[in-house]
């Protein structure tokens, strides 16, 4: 079973693990779930390929405003 991120999207919809998110940029990673790490920042995170990773509340905030992608390809 994928675990539910504690924060939703920009747009609130709910973030699980495994989900792609995109933003405005079209630039786009896949969530990540680290459960032995220290707190819920460092827990979620969002890969970006070649060893770049963010933290997900970051990404889905005023700042980042990513939203996940549904089985489409298109934005919920």
């Amino acid at each position: 079973m994928r675990e539910i991120a504690p924060w939703p999207d920009f747009e609130g919809h709910p973030i699980m693990e495994g989900d792609r998110i995109i933003h405005p940029s079209g630039d786009s990673g896949f969530v990540v779930h680290i459960p032995d790490a220290s707190d819920d920042t460092e827990r979620w995170r969002v890969d970006y390929g070649h060893g770049s990773t963010r933290s997900l509340l970051i990404e889905v905030g005023e700042k980042g405003r990513a939203t996940v992608v549904d089985e489409t390809g298109s934005a919920q």
